[in-house]
């Protein structure tokens, strides 16, 4: 689990064939506060790994080119269909939270 989300949330300046984008402060304060910043268990590091999953598929991520102001919560029922797209592509996420 520690492995997806340490990839999930590197931002896109850490591959060298990429361009560095610069994102604004209030565009870091925004989307960090979808994430839980000092995670101590499984169930945390799973929560911050679907959000960077979630923001990344909706083209929110700032540090992608997005703009997370654009950003928004589904309802529940749309969650529990993201979710299991999130772990039908991420199967890694499966086995280390079982």
């Amino acid at each position: 689990m520690i492995f997806i989300v340490g990839i999930a949330m590197q931002p896109a300046a850490s591959q060298s064939n990429q361009k560095t984008i610069k994102v604004s402060v209030n565009q870091q304060i925004v989307y960090n506060e979808y994430f839980i910043q000092q995670p101590v268990n499984a169930s945390d590091q799973f929560s911050n790994a679907f959000m960077s999953w979630y923001i990344n598929k909706e083209n929110a991520n700032p540090y992608r080119g997005g703009h997370i102001s654009n950003f928004y919560m589904n309802s529940n029922s749309n969650m529990k269909r993201l979710l299991s797209q999130f772990l039908s592509s991420n199967l890694s996420a499966i086995s280390k939270s079982i």
